[in-house]
């Protein structure tokens, strides 16, 4: 069995949650957003350019894990009382995911089949982060290399391990 902590109940009581698909009325099952909408609305609605770092580094990790379940209820906000404002939640439901039709739900710049460095680094410059975007599938592409390494360290099933070998890495 698998147990982790709620993030959204501490023990000074429940935070308000909102999912990025609630924001904007979108249907989860429909793949009909783009990783821009996300990062559009963490920006309208944290005002806080770290937090869309955040988003932009959790889309680079989904797309190099081949986490292709990236739907609309899997990003959300939380209200932040000693901000006084949204945040984005500690990231869920991270896992290898062939997705619908082998396609990321949400597309990266237009793509969702392949996604490649190139439409994250025109996401990357659309929203001036390409410094870091450039650090971030550096970081994420030196864990990925060692994917084996984890998997075995974690006692994942050398089947379900050899999965992700299958798919390329960004």
């Amino acid at each position: 069995y698998f147990a982790t902590q709620r993030f959204d109940r501490t023990a000074a009581g429940r935070h308000h949650i909102h999912t990025f698909g609630n924001m904007v009325g979108a249907d989860f099952r429909v793949p009909n957003l783009d990783y821009e909408d996300l990062f559009r609305v963490v920006l309208d609605v944290t005002k806080s350019r770290q937090e869309l770092l955040k988003s932009f580094r959790q889309m680079i990790f989904n797309i190099a894990t081949h986490n292709r379940d990236d739907h609309s209820k899997n990003f959300a906000f939380f209200w932040s009382q000693s901000e006084k404002g949204w945040r984005l939640t500690p990231a869920y439901d991270l896992m290898f995911s062939n997705g619908i039709h082998g396609e990321h739900t949400m597309t990266v710049a237009g793509e969702g089949r392949q996604p490649a460095k190139s439409h994250i680094m025109q996401l990357a410059k659309q929203f001036s982060v390409e410094t870091e975007a450039k650090q971030y599938l550096d970081q994420v592409g030196a864990v990925v290399q060692n994917w084996k390494q984890y998997t075995e360290q974690a006692e994942v099933s050398v089947a379900s391990s050899a999965l992700f070998e299958r798919f390329p890495v960004l």
